[in-house]
């Protein structure tokens, strides 16, 4: 199992989606012109997109042990895939010239960036409860090293803690973010350079 195309392909979208992320969150926080603002969109789209695939190229493996988990995972990660996009949209509006020539621009990109901030934490809630299912299958069948899972099942707990933390007003969500954050860095390195491991366990197949 370890040799398996799809799940080396799963582990490069980990960091690639991070990277994705990250460098369109910074174009559109800071856009410099209308060639920047699209780059932004783009990356942040391919960042939703390469979530979906990953939860999609993990469901066979993850179904063998539990298909109920399986598709958990792959409903959770479409639901963050979609609410980032919609958020990526929300953010993209206030630029496009026929609606800020119509709505004053200042108010719209405000209600922009407040849907945007609910759409993003909305979204990594749903990643958080989905990765701590994922990894949990991955830690009773030892497809990775139990301690790696482990600092998954922790590291997306703490993301749900920090998401929810935000939404009623404590801002902990970055802090709390990184070690799930660093989980999927140093995951997708593990699974795209070695794979899966031979299941040692039956989870479940309901």
């Amino acid at each position: 199992m370890e040799n398996k195309l799809h799940i080396r392909i799963a582990g490069a979208l980990f960091i690639l989606a991070m990277v994705c992320y990250m460098a369109g969150n910074a174009l559109l926080a800071s856009p410099y012109s209308k060639i920047s603002i699209a780059m932004g969109g783009i990356l942040q789209i391919a960042n939703s997109l390469s979530v979906i695939a990953i939860a999609a190229l993990l469901y066979p493996t993850l179904a063998t042990q539990s298909k109920a988990g399986a598709s958990a995972y792959l409903a959770l990660r479409i639901t963050e895939g979609i609410l980032l996009m919609a958020g990526t949209v929300f953010l993209l509006l206030p630029h496009d010239t026929m609606l800020s020539s119509a709505i004053d621009t200042e108010i719209f990109t405000i209600i922009a960036k407040k849907l945007n901030y609910l759409m993003y934490q909305t979204g990594m809630i749903a990643l958080g409860f989905g990765g701590i299912i994922c990894c949990s299958i991955l830690f009773k069948a030892v497809l990775l090293p139990r301690w790696l899972s482990l600092w998954g099942i922790i590291g997306y707990a703490l993301l749900v803690v920090g998401c929810v933390a935000e939404l009623i007003g404590y801002p902990y969500g970055i802090a709390l973010a990184v070690p799930g954050g660093l989980f999927e860095l140093v995951s997708g390195m593990w699974m795209l350079l070695k794979g899966f491991r031979n299941p040692k366990n039956q989870v479940t197949l309901s």
